[in-house]
């Protein structure tokens, strides 16, 4: 019966450790595309998070820009991502926010 019991408990540890890892930030933020937003204003670009890169894309025939990033989850969870400066390799901030998912 201990034995039953054991292998119960190392399940329900690793199925929750799986399912926390799988809810993190980056897993629901990479794969993604997001509307760009200026003052209250929907622009013509968009940003995709792949897993290095984040690509900038916008509806008209130009060709993509890309830029690697660094993706932080802070304690108050939030995130925060900075861009690598292709030019000298140093992280400059790029935005912090909050992500919310609700369902309809």
């Amino acid at each position: 019966m201990t034995l039953n019991k054991k292998w119960l408990i190392m399940l329900v540890t690793t199925t929750l450790l799986l399912v926390s890892c799988g809810s993190s930030i980056e897993s629901k933020l990479v794969g993604s595309s997001w509307k760009v937003v200026v003052d209250d204003h929907i622009t013509t670009t968009y940003l995709e998070i792949g897993e290095e890169r984040i690509i900038n894309r916008s509806q008209s025939n130009d060709s993509p820009m890309t830029v690697e990033y660094i993706l932080t989850e802070t304690q108050d969870e939030n995130f925060m991502i900075e861009i690598i400066n292709p030019d000298n390799g140093s992280a400059e901030f790029f935005f912090e926010g909050h992500l919310k998912i609700t369902t309809l």
